[in-house]
């Protein structure tokens, strides 16, 4: 899906894209005029857009937007900062899948010079999170919380959090019965570094009230952790019927 901005419109239904957008549809899709093309304007609906005038550079679309985003997974996601190649590529992924908010937090087995990467920038968080967009065909931006303390995302985010709904952290050490798992209502999650929390941690979170559970026997690294515990939320929602 081509994302649109409302800066792109230069009439009604006629927008103007130019740069890496125009340099996709016209190398990657190789679009001629007369070609429609999936399109959706950023926090807004979807639709079609038809090529009306096409050069290197720059691409003219008639857009018509008629149709509304995909539902969100009901989840709070919150990761312990992992190392930034693997945070840009999450950002990414998340999104794709429909996580509307991503917390990420400092914890002690978390190396602080994650936190000075370029990763983390505005411009970097938001060039990752619109690939996911249009990956998906979803339009509505997630929000990114970065809270570089402990004690601050507690306070913070997990408190609030938990007076809407259940929350969760996974770790190798949790039980692995069905009823301490995720149920797929809505929640948060909370994920921590690849050596997992230390126990003051553990014990901070159980004090907040928040359950322990595991994915399984094995060791996963946090990529593979997501996908499998938000796995969870997908299916809950296609069981649902959106």
């Amino acid at each position: 899906m081509i994302v649109l901005c409302s800066t792109d419109f230069i009439a009604a239904n006629r927008v103007r894209i130019g740069g890496s957008r125009a340099e996709h549809i016209v190398d990657v899709l190789r679009a001629r005029e007369g070609d429609c093309l999936c399109v959706g304007l950023l926090d807004g609906k979807l639709g079609k857009g038809r090529v009306l005038r096409r050069r290197a550079r720059q691409v003219d679309l008639d857009v018509r937007l008629t149709d509304f985003p995909p539902s969100p997974l009901p989840v709070v996601l919150a990761l312990a900062m992992p190392r930034p190649i693997v945070f840009k590529r999450l950002l990414s992924a998340v999104t794709a899948i429909g996580v509307k908010k991503i917390v990420v937090f400092h914890s002690r087995r978390v190396e602080k010079s994650y936190w000075a990467s370029p990763v983390l920038r505005e411009e970097a968080v938001r060039e990752a999170l619109i690939q996911g967009l249009a990956q998906a065909r979803d339009t509505v931006m997630p929000e990114v919380v970065l809270c570089r303390g402990f004690q601050d995302f507690l306070r913070r985010e997990v408190r609030p959090c938990l007076r809407k709904g259940p929350g969760w952290v996974a770790h190798p050490t949790g039980p692995a019965s069905e009823e301490t798992r995720p149920s797929g209502d809505k929640g948060l999650v909370v994920i921590g570094p690849e050596g997992g929390f230390i126990p003051y941690e553990l014990d901070r979170f159980k004090e907040e009230g928040l359950g322990l559970f595991r994915v399984g026997a094995r060791a996963l690294r946090v990529e593979t952790a997501v996908s499998v515990i938000l796995g969870r939320w997908v299916w809950r929602q296609e069981e649902q019927g959106g």
